[in-house]
Formats: C-alpha cells, structure tokens, sequence
C-alpha cells in the first residue's frame, strides 16, 4: 500500500478502537483519510444516536463560514 493516500469511509459506523477495516488499514499505512458522508436518512431513521447527532453537529457548526 506504500505511501498512496487512502480513503476510509466511516458508513454509519464511527468507531474507531474496534472498527476492523479501519485497524487493518492502518496496519498497512498511516496515509489514512477519514470520510464520513451525512445521508438525510441518517438523521431520521432508527439508527440516529444522539452522539452521532451531536459529533456532525458540532463539527458543522465549527465548520460554518461566519
């Protein structure tokens, strides 16, 4: 895997002390990007957590143009 830049797409899943794919990756290369792509249906199906709702929040509104 080298020195190649990688994309890791965090799904629904944002753990990353037992996330398995993002450990095995890791194991290869340090050149790791976390991605994480806020679908509308994230945020109004069963699967919403409040520390998911707050994480996405918080960096929004970090992120926001002032």
């Amino acid at each position: 895997m080298g020195d190649a830049p990688w994309l890791f797409w965090h799904r629904r899943d944002l753990r990353l002390a037992d996330n398995l794919g993002l450990a095995q990756l890791a194991a290869h290369t340090t050149a790791i990007t976390g991605l994480v792509v806020l679908e509308p249906g994230l945020w109004q199906g069963p699967r919403r957590t409040l520390p998911m709702v707050l994480l996405f929040k918080g960096n929004a509104d970090r992120d926001a143009p002032a």
